[in-house]
């Protein structure tokens, strides 16, 4: 479920596709008091978006990306696997 801001220039709008720079500065100028819910909600976006900026991909490339070192390691392990039970000659 996508999280949608409640107010403000980017009301109605979801936390995704906010300006990060708007994200780190309602951060960085807020009382730490008032708004811990949105709050932790801007500081997991960022965390979020700083991750997938770090790997230069969307997130369905993400996803794809994952999904082929998943199935690189399976066949690692298979053919490690493979090779322990083969006679020695």
């Amino acid at each position: 479920m996508t999280w949608r801001m409640p107010f403000g220039k980017y009301k109605g709008k979801s936390v995704s596709l906010i300006d990060p720079s708007y994200l780190r500065w309602f951060l960085r100028e807020t009382d730490v008091d008032s708004n811990v819910e949105i709050r932790r909600k801007f500081a997991n976006e960022l965390g979020r978006q700083s991750r997938m900026k770090r790997t230069k991909r969307g997130p369905r490339k993400l996803k794809l990306l994952r999904k082929k070192q998943k199935v690189a390691k399976q066949e690692a392990e298979a053919i490690q696997h493979a090779g322990s039970e083969e006679a020695p000659f």
